[in-house]
């Protein structure tokens, strides 16, 4: 936060609000020329939404809210929401481990049987010599993969089934120290 101020305007640091979220939304509604929106909000979305409704309650066609962010943790106690959302992200990353060894190598070929100690293994390996990552024309620079952005790609990619197969493949493609995918995979989840 020191570092933030330091850097950063008093006007800019105080325009950084969920209810400006909520109006810049309202800003991409009137560019693409709808009338209202039809939103599906998860992880802060989840916040911006009800801003959005409370905002603009004539602009909403639907909305949905998947699993919603209890606020009163976000803005009150944001230790424990943080270490809610850890412990939630590493149960998830748990799941596909379980799932990845139960399936065995013809569906799950990463980690020879030990996903879980090899995904350690890969994590603490990227930290000391990252994976280089070639751009993807069109969809991603070019750029490295650390541990610490591997993590929060599995843990991304890992809260979606239907991204277990590219989270297979991302994972063994970094462990053979080819980064692309799994950068790709980072700037979409993340970015």
């Amino acid at each position: 936060a020191e570092g933030c101020a330091a850097h950063r305007t008093p006007a800019f640091l105080a325009s950084l609000s969920t209810d400006n979220v909520a109006r810049d939304l309202d800003r991409l509604r009137t560019a693409l020329g709808e009338e209202t929106i039809t939103y599906y909000g998860i992880s802060y979305g989840t916040v911006v939404g009800p801003m959005y409704a409370t905002l603009f309650p004539d602009r909403v066609r639907q909305m949905v809210l998947d699993a919603p962010v209890d606020t009163t943790l976000w803005t009150g106690d944001s230790l424990e929401f943080l270490d809610e959302v850890a412990v939630a992200s590493e149960r998830t990353l748990d799941a596909w481990f379980d799932t990845c060894s139960t399936e065995g190598a013809e569906v799950c070929p990463f980690g020879d049987g030990d996903p879980a100690a090899a995904f350690d293994a890969l994590v603490a390996g990227l930290e000391r010599r990252p994976a280089p990552a070639r751009a993807v024309e069109g969809l991603a620079p070019a750029g490295v993969v650390d541990g610490a952005m591997l993590l929060e790609t599995a843990r991304g990619a890992a809260g979606d089934r239907t991204l277990w197969p590219v989270l297979t493949t991302a994972l063994t493609t970094a462990q053979q120290g080819d980064g692309p995918l799994a950068h790709l995979l980072y700037r979409t989840l993340t970015v």
